[in-house]
């Protein structure tokens, strides 16, 4: 591809005008981004047998990213800035072809900052407003509170060679057909779900070939509060000093609650629906003779 080679010639001219001043991060970035544009190179060419060379390629932004953000995690900022100093380079800005491989750097490094390094005009839920003279960041866990509960429908890949754990609704192992062995290994049981009713029994499902399921799973949404932490920032943004507990703040999301439940096929209850907890219904009087 003649894109591809004028790409290499651009690569090869910006090693050898930086030969002198690279370092060691610049030059695995450049070899990253001439990876990325031959691995699309051999993905045009068959597309099948060549996502691995892809695979390749995000293996080393995944590598370059975390080592940024290991530092990141150690107060050591200057992996950060020679990456952000090389992603706004002039020369590099105006080369489109860099922007899809550095992002595969860059976006992984923005999501850990967005989590971790909150900006001074962050607000923080149960705690106020940050304190522009400091940078902050979620500690560990303190607590939680439960604000509701629900079922969802979804679908659920097993992959091959793997073992799980899993209620199935009494008549649904029968959907598996060939592609994986099932073995009871509890007692059956009622579980209420929205409503309705279901016989379930506690498998070990050992799959044999990739298989799609129909679960239904239960979630609560939650409110779990964390430590927040402050230190003083120095000029270029980054904390100095000692991280001091100054409070807590809190997030609101959902989360599994339970093992899935393998429901046999035929719900009219659409996928990603969530389905509210009934209340267990309650039991026929005796008949009377």
């Amino acid at each position: 591809m003649k894109k591809i080679a004028v790409l290499g010639l651009f690569l090869a001219l910006l090693f050898a005008v930086n030969a002198a001043t690279t370092s060691d991060m610049e030059r695995r970035v450049f070899s990253m981004v001439n990876d990325y544009w031959k691995a699309v190179d051999l993905i045009s060419k068959n597309p099948e047998l060549n996502l691995t060379a892809m695979d390749k390629v995000k293996a080393e932004a995944d590598l370059i990213a975390n080592e940024i953000i290991t530092a990141l995690e150690k107060d050591d900022a200057l992996p950060y800035y020679n990456f952000v100093k090389l992603y706004n380079r002039s020369d590099i800005r105006k080369a489109p072809e860099f922007t899809a491989p550095l992002n595969l750097i860059a976006d992984q490094v923005i999501e850990y900052k967005k989590a971790r390094d909150l900006t001074p005009d962050s607000y923080f839920p149960g705690y106020g407003y940050a304190d522009p003279n400091f940078v902050y960041r979620r500690g560990e866990e303190a607590s939680t509170e439960v604000l509701s509960v629900y079922w969802k429908r979804i679908e659920r890949t097993l992959e091959a060679g793997k073992k799980f754990s899993m209620q199935i609704e009494v008549g649904a192992s029968a959907q598996f057909g060939g592609s994986a062995d099932v073995k009871e290994i509890g007692p059956r049981e009622t579980v209420n779900i929205g409503g309705s009713i279901k016989e379930v029994v506690m498998c070990e499902i050992t799959v044999k070939d990739t298989i799609k399921t129909l679960c239904t799973i239960k979630y609560q949404n939650v409110k779990t509060f964390f430590k927040l932490y402050k230190a003083e920032k120095t000029w270029w943004g980054m904390s100095h000093g000692d991280w001091i507990e100054c409070g807590k703040t809190y997030q609101i999301f959902d989360e599994e609650s339970g093992l899935p439940v393998v429901e046999v096929p035929g719900s009219n209850t659409p996928l990603n629906t969530e389905i509210p907890v009934a209340p267990n219904p309650t039991p026929n009087p005796p008949t009377q003779h």
